[in-house]
């Protein structure tokens, strides 16, 4: 027996605590961006550093491998690199586990059937479980011919352990359609997982973001939260929750915050502007991103170096490093990476009957909603008057435009004057009675 072997025996003998965390490659990659999974944003944090945090939190060493020959004897963390886990949740689901291998479970609740659609995880009508496991020696399993084997022996063998979790709910009111009336329940909890396989499970994700940072700001940082919370009080000098919630942001260095933009609850970059006017609210803006005057901001996830035009409402959108958007209302959509969207482009939200169907491995699903925007790849350009039904992936590298016979491309010097014109075929012409 390798002095190695001796050493990490000797270890789960004296901790019980995994001393890895194993993170299974593979070739999974979101459509239609393109990107490997691990790259995939969520509140400005890829992936692959977000299954790295919650590893480290748990008091282990993340490694991604290959092959599961590269694993080491003693106990250890398994799980593939599509598979989100919350600090708080590994670090519960570790305590939980037993001396048998153990597969993570949560309980059917708001936030688990919010992010139920388009997954490949195990459900029943109780409980929901993901490919994350703990294993008592990691060892065992080198043997397996490669990752996807080793994650199916794993499912097969694991004890599905379902860890206890709160939320939190609040209501909001949609609009009525077909004469039915909609109330969205958000969830607010830090413990949270899911598999990443497609562009709505992301952006569902990045919508859940703002509880599960908040949460974790307050672990990583109870002296200066609870500093903030007196000062919000002392500021405030109410019990109203607006005047509090104004007083408690994250706020980076060499930020420009206009003095009469409006700030609640939010996360802002090193070097971002809000302009004046601006409101953002329980929101991400990335470092040195740009939010020009009178923009309104909700739940919305801003990537770095990204500009919002002047008077653009975003509400639960995420909006990848480098982006512009103008408009006017954009809802539940996603755009990429360095992409334009143009005034007057339009993303449907809504439709009227059953749900909004999306495209996953060729064939169409339900996104499990009636309200849900579009999918922007990277690179792409949508220019004004271009409308876009509900639940479309957009290629990387797309540029939109509108029909020519939708704009006037001829203005003719001798015109009627006088007289009511419109457009025909790109040409202006007088009305007729």
């Amino acid at each position: 027996m390798s002095m190695l072997r001796v050493a990490r025996q000797a270890e789960y003998k004296m901790t019980m605590k995994p001393i890895y965390g194993y993170i299974l490659k593979s070739g999974l990659k979101i459509e239609p961006f393109g990107d490997h999974v691990s790259d995939s944003m969520i509140a400005n944090r890829r992936l692959a550093d977000i299954q790295a945090g919650a590893i480290r939190f748990s008091g282990a060493v993340p490694r991604y491998i290959d092959s599961p020959s590269e694993m080491l004897p003693g106990p250890a963390i398994i799980l593939p690199d599509r598979v989100y886990v919350t600090e708080k949740v590994l670090k519960d689901f570790i305590k939980t586990a037993g001396d048998s291998p153990a597969m993570l479970g949560l309980e059917r609740c708001v936030s688990v059937d919010y992010n139920l659609a388009i997954q490949d995880v195990i459900s029943d009508d109780k409980n929901v479980y993901y490919s994350c496991f703990c294993v008592p020696d990691a060892s065992k399993y080198a043997g397996e011919a490669d990752n996807a084997a080793l994650e199916t022996r794993l499912k097969a063998e694991s004890v599905r352990t379902v860890v206890k979790m709160r939320e939190m709910i609040a209501t909001m009111r949609l609009p009525t359609l077909a004469r039915k009336t909609h109330v969205m329940r958000f969830p607010i909890t830090s413990s949270m997982a899911a598999h990443v396989v497609h562009w709505v499970t992301l952006l569902r994700l990045n919508c859940l973001q703002w509880g599960v940072r908040w949460m974790e700001n307050m672990r990583h940082n109870p002296v200066k939260t609870a500093t903030m919370t007196l000062k919000a009080f002392a500021k405030a000098r109410s019990a109203n929750p607006y005047k509090l919630m104004s007083t408690m942001n994250v706020i980076g260095e060499g930020a420009d915050i206009h003095e009469t933009a409006y700030v609640e609850a939010s996360f802002i970059g090193r070097g971002a502007r809000i302009g004046a006017g601006a409101t953002v609210r329980n929101s991400f803006v990335g470092d040195g991103a740009v939010i020009a005057d009178q923009s309104y901001l909700m739940n919305t996830n801003i990537g770095d170096g990204a500009f919002v035009t002047d008077d653009l409402s975003l509400i639960w959108c995420t909006v990848y490093p480098g982006a512009s958007v103008a408009g006017v209302k954009t809802q539940m959509t996603l755009v990429g990476r360095d992409s334009y969207i143009g005034m007057w482009c339009s993303f449907l939200d809504a439709k009227f009957i059953g749900e909004i169907m999306v495209e996953h491995n060729g064939s169409l699903v339900s996104a499990g909603t009636s309200f849900l925007g579009s999918c922007v790849g990277h690179n792409c350009v949508m220019a004004g008057k271009v409308l876009i039904m509900p639940g479309r992936a957009i290629p990387n590298g797309t540029v939109m435009v509108t029909r020519p016979d939708e704009c006037i491309m001829e203005i003719e010097p001798d015109l009627p004057r006088g007289v009511p014109l419109i457009r025909d075929n790109g040409r202006l012409v007088p009305l007729k009675r």
